[in-house]
């Protein structure tokens, strides 16, 4: 059966239908979970360790595990080779260090987004449920770290930025980014996560594509993650960090001094966004093209050397001077060959670029994306329903 699946069909077709059909499988069981939570058939399991269970199935077991091994058997690839498609791939430090400063702007900015978001929910009626902390010690702020950032940065991120976002590929780019941060926005199945973590989606999809690389998005989301739950751990504690924060954005005691300080604070971060982003994607390329250089100069120095090498040989012979066969260099084979060695490109990008037959969705991908589309609207519309009631 799985042979006969995918076994005909052209590289772009293949992908994008074991995409979305392990996509919608991710869907089904993710699903099946919150509502056997929903429904306290998990009540059962003490509160944190419930917890812990729960973000493990989801996140290792489900976004990853059934994600990295559900879609390389569809393909009959090798587990590796599908996360170096997925944007595994050779990162420089400074691209690192550009994603963490990114992760505190993206934060703030996700702060203000969801802010107002949940204020418009407020407007229209809706009620949320919140989680009230009696006590929030060091060891449950570790954990959270750990299962509420770490996990999800890298879990979620491989399954949206890279299943689905390269997986969707064929498409075009664009729609490619917003069919993933659609579908990550819906995953969520909460109204109140949708709309920011849409718009966060749109974001880490464009870096994703023009990194070439999954590791920015990892760290921004592990950023944003693991930043909030520090917050709402200063603010349990009375900390520092909540004192300022509240001091930073308060308008209510000066509205027009809070409204002017807090719009110049947009500003800024639109702007450091903007610019870090254009820097982290040119040195990124830059870095690429840099290390293809070096390893193809290597390469014909070589076999310059062996060329001389060979010529003096057979001078000392008394033979023809002239080589044995003329050794042509394919420029575009090279560089390609140079990037699957260095990391930068898997084995499936060569295999697309190969393949020059045009790209239309067949049944399965369209049947599979639309019953995840309708799946992740039908909950988000029901949760907003609920809240309203």
């Amino acid at each position: 059966m799985r042979k006969n699946f995918i076994r005909n069909l052209p590289i772009r077709n293949k992908l994008s239908r074991a995409t979305y059909v392990t996509y919608f499988v991710i869907v089904l069981l993710f699903l099946g979970i919150r509502l056997l939570s929903s429904f306290g058939l998990l009540n059962f399991i003490p509160g944190v360790v419930r917890s812990i269970v729960s973000t493990i199935f989801i996140q290792i077991i489900l976004m990853f595990t059934v994600c990295l091994f559900m879609f390389s058997g569809l393909m009959k690839n090798k587990p590796v080779d599908t996360l170096s498609y997925w944007g595994y791939k050779k990162t420089s430090s400074r691209t690192i260090v550009y994603a963490v400063i990114l992760g505190f702007i993206v934060f703030f900015l996700n702060s203000y987004i969801a802010s107002f978001f949940a204020a418009i929910l407020e407007a229209i009626g809706f009620r949320s449920a919140t989680v009230v902390y009696e006590s929030y010690p060091w060891w449950l702020l570790i954990l959270n770290i750990i299962f509420t950032a770490l996990l999800p940065a890298i879990c979620e991120e491989t399954t949206h930025r890279g299943l689905l976002l390269k997986g969707s590929l064929g498409m075009g780019a664009t729609k490619s980014i917003v069919i993933s941060a659609l579908l990550f926005g819906l995953l969520h199945m909460n109204i109140q996560q949708f709309f920011y973590a849409t718009i966060i989606g749109l974001y880490l999809g464009y870096l994703t594509i023009h990194c070439d690389s999954i590791f920015p998005a990892i760290i921004i989301h592990f950023m944003n993650n693991a930043l909030s739950t520090l917050v709402t751990f200063s603010a349990v504690n009375g900390l520092w960090l909540t004192k300022f924060l509240d001091k930073v954005t308060n308008v209510e005691a000066n509205p027009v001094t809070g409204l002017m300080f807090n719009f110049l604070l947009l500003c800024l971060l639109g702007f450091g966004l903007w610019q870090l982003t254009k820097k982290l994607i040119q040195d990124s390329g830059n870095d690429r093209i840099k290390d293809i250089q070096e390893e193809i100069y290597k390469g014909i120095v070589k076999q310059d050397y062996l060329d001389t090498v060979g010529r003096s040989k057979n001078d000392v012979l008394g033979q023809d001077n002239q080589m044995p066969r003329e050794i042509i260099v394919d420029v575009e084979e090279l560089f390609l060959e140079k990037n699957v060695k260095l990391g930068y490109m898997s084995k499936i990008d060569m295999d697309i670029m190969k393949d020059y037959q045009s790209y239309k969705p067949d049944f399965w991908t369209i049947a599979t994306m639309t019953l995840s589309f309708v799946i992740g609207i039908g909950v988000t519309v029901f949760t907003l329903v609920w809240g309203l009631l």
